[in-house]
């Protein structure tokens, strides 16, 4: 009766398989990226944010207040095994950020109907053309083909 054991402690090594296979993936396909950790906060911070405003969609999902963009979604995007610091960045504050990307033309935003003191209460929309969207739009076009329109949200 020794076998379901057996069974049971083989997942681990097979747990262990996986992550050194998702460690050597994203190298394999871009060489030009060293380790992801390499990443600077200013970068993260980015790549999060752009795979965020990938994943909205304007009509549906926007406006928006940017606390909830940036707490629901910003930090979701981070890549893996990073964390979004801003503290670490030179912004200090998503708003100091989100104002460079408006500077960018990256995002449109807007105040709040109800507090006008804000100009960054809100993101209003993003400009899907801009350079730094399109991987992560194109990356999601892709997984919409993978799954088939099959969108239950």
């Amino acid at each position: 009766g020794n076998a379901p054991q057996e069974a049971a402690t083989t997942t681990n090594s097979d747990d262990n398989v996986e992550t050194l296979q998702d460690e050597s993936s994203p190298a394999a396909s871009s060489p030009e990226d060293e380790v992801p950790t390499e990443l600077s906060p200013e970068e993260v911070l980015h790549q999060a944010t752009c795979r965020a405003l990938a994943q909205l969609h304007p009509k549906r999902d926007l406006p928006m207040a940017m606390s909830q963009f940036y707490s629901q979604y910003v930090l979701k995007c981070r890549p893996p095994g990073t964390t979004v610091e801003l503290k670490k960045t030179r912004y200090k504050k998503f708003g100091a950020y989100i104002q460079e990307q408006v500077d960018g033309d990256l995002v449109i935003v807007g105040s709040d109907p109800g507090n006008k003191k804000d100009p960054l209460a809100r993101l209003v929309g993003y400009n899907a053309r801009h350079e730094d969207l399109r991987p992560y739009i194109q990356e999601r076009k892709e997984e919409q083909k993978l799954q088939g329109s099959n969108d239950a949200s």
